[in-house]
């Protein structure tokens, strides 16, 4: 069951931006990262908040991939009414985070529901319980989903960190595409691991991960630098 469920996870972040990855190739405008970055909060929440809300990994997925889609088209229609002139409103991440948990989940307390929303004014993204995951019960199974949730959040705000993503202008398509290869290969290696990780050692990890420091200057040095330390700290 453990295994199913990160997979479940794993699927949905990944799938979710491929799908960004695929909406850049049609418009050949890249994103500002922050919009990425709270994307993948706002699928992650989805998946976790159906998760121990239904219990079903299935349905999970199913409102994630939901999500995902109803974020994106949300980011491109915001795009479109911003770049008309005199456009009066400016909407953001946060908007679009609102509008995809009110589609999919209209009868939970909006409250719980605005205290996971990313604020995309921040360039401080910091890692914590509640803007990462909105309810996880006292199953140790659960437990670790969370932790794995945070373990994978981590390393995203680890590595993008080029201002816009996946965009020809900047030069950043070749580096995103380094980094999710990368962030591939990890899920791949905690994925293999059976029975899994234990809860105390995913805690351990999480942990360590807020206190890593990069030495290497290069971009790419840096990505290598931070993957082959994670590797390590999960197969050692």
């Amino acid at each position: 069951m453990q295994k199913q469920l990160l997979e479940g996870y794993n699927r949905i972040i990944f799938r979710y931006i491929k799908d960004f990855i695929d909406q850049i190739d049609k418009t050949k405008e890249g994103v500002m990262i922050n919009t990425i970055i709270c994307g993948s909060i706002v699928i992650a929440n989805t998946y976790l908040m159906s998760l121990t809300h239904q219990c079903c990994s299935i349905h999970a997925i199913a409102n994630a991939t939901k999500a995902s889609s109803m974020y994106i088209d949300f980011i491109i229609q915001m795009n479109n009414i911003d770049t008309l002139p005199g456009t009066p409103m400016k909407l953001g991440t946060r908007d679009a985070a609102q509008f995809v948990y009110k589609k999919i989940f209209s009868t939970y307390d909006t409250n719980k529901q605005q205290s996971i929303m990313t604020n995309n004014e921040s360039n401080d993204y910091i890692v914590n319980d509640q803007n990462i995951v909105l309810y996880v019960d006292n199953n140790e199974l659960l437990q670790k989903l969370h932790q794995h949730n945070l373990l994978i959040k981590n390393m995203i705000y680890a590595l993008f960190t080029e201002p816009i993503f996946y965009d020809e202008k900047s030069d950043t398509i070749e580096y995103y595409s380094f980094v999710i290869q990368r962030m591939l290969y990890i899920n791949n290696i905690i994925e293999s691991i059976q029975p899994g990780i234990s809860l105390e050692k995913y805690k351990n990890i999480v942990e360590k991960q807020t206190l890593f420091k990069m030495l290497s200057q290069e971009k790419n040095d840096k990505v290598n630098e931070y993957i082959n330390w994670l590797e390590n700290e999960i197969i050692s």
